[in-house]
């Protein structure tokens, strides 16, 4: 178990999660040495723990969205392109290992990806103007941010009196 920092929405205590997968091989596929079987297995054996643990990231994700209300809704007052540049606009833009800005990554099952896909290209170009704009204003704050981040942390070499 573990708490994380107290935020606006409460303290957070977590723990962690037991993730398992079970494998039966048969007897006779053993004795006689089938690979073939045992690399079957070690796939089934992937894929089984990896849709486990997808599973559990994006539930967790879910449940601390909707905690913080960082949240977006389609209906029928809102297309999916509006929601899609709702969500960019509450999303923080972060700075990669390489000091790049990163973009956002949106996740989301096959059906609903193509009816957004098919919403935003249908669009015209004051709304691709205002993605633009957002993701611009986004990507500045996200420098900002890095710039500030990294003022707290001077190079080693400063105040060296050597």
């Amino acid at each position: 178990m573990w708490k994380t920092k107290p935020t606006e929405h409460g303290d957070e205590a977590g723990e962690m999660q037991a993730h398992s997968f079970e494998l039966l091989s048969r007897f006779d596929d053993v004795v006689n040495h089938n690979l073939a079987k045992f690399v079957e297995a070690r796939t089934r054996m992937v894929e089984g723990l990896m849709a486990q643990f997808q599973a559990s990231l994006y539930q967790t994700i879910s449940q601390s969205t909707e905690k913080s209300g960082n949240t977006v809704v389609m209906g029928p007052d809102r297309s999916p392109a509006e929601a899609f540049l709702a969500a960019l606009e509450m999303i923080e833009f972060g700075i990669d290992e390489n000091g790049e800005v990163s973009l956002p990554q949106f996740h989301m099952g096959r059906e609903g990806f193509e009816k957004i896909m098919a919403d935003l290209e249908a669009q015209g170009p004051e709304f691709t103007e205002r993605v633009d704009k957002v993701n611009a204003e986004k990507s500045e704050r996200a420098r900002e941010r890095e710039k500030e981040r990294l003022a707290k942390f001077p190079p080693a070499w400063e105040g060296d009196s050597h």
